[in-house]
């Protein structure tokens, strides 16, 4: 490592505006959510930012394949997170097989020069 690509990891810093705690749900059965609470520099709540969740879970595609998913969960409180888990994991595995055909069409549709 040069000096100066040391100098740059040095610089990294995190943003005392922008922080969070992150606590984990799950039912144990199907996934989990991710909460996490603006909090300011002290710990104390930030009551002026939205609480953020995250859906996490697995999607067996096969009896060896299992795929992790993890999508944004548009609410407000952990109930309605709970509520919204379904629909946000199914938009985001649309998205997922979407991008997956693209990649796809994009490999087919290459020109293959002899000789590369």
């Amino acid at each position: 490592m040069t000096e100066t690509e040391g100098k740059a990891k040095l610089q990294m810093s995190m943003d005392p505006n922008n922080l969070y705690r992150e606590e984990l749900i799950t039912d144990f059965k199907v996934g989990r959510i991710r909460q996490l609470t603006p909090i300011r520099v002290d710990g104390g709540p930030d009551k002026n930012r939205k609480m953020v969740f995250i859906g996490e879970t697995q999607v067996r595609i096969s009896s060896n394949d299992i795929i992790p998913v993890q999508c944004d969960i548009p609410a407000k409180t952990l109930m309605e997170a709970i509520e919204k888990f379904p629909e946000a994991v199914h938009l985001q595995m649309e998205r997922m097989v979407k991008e997956a055909q693209e990649l796809k069409r994009k490999s087919e549709s290459r020109i293959i020069v002899p000789g590369q």
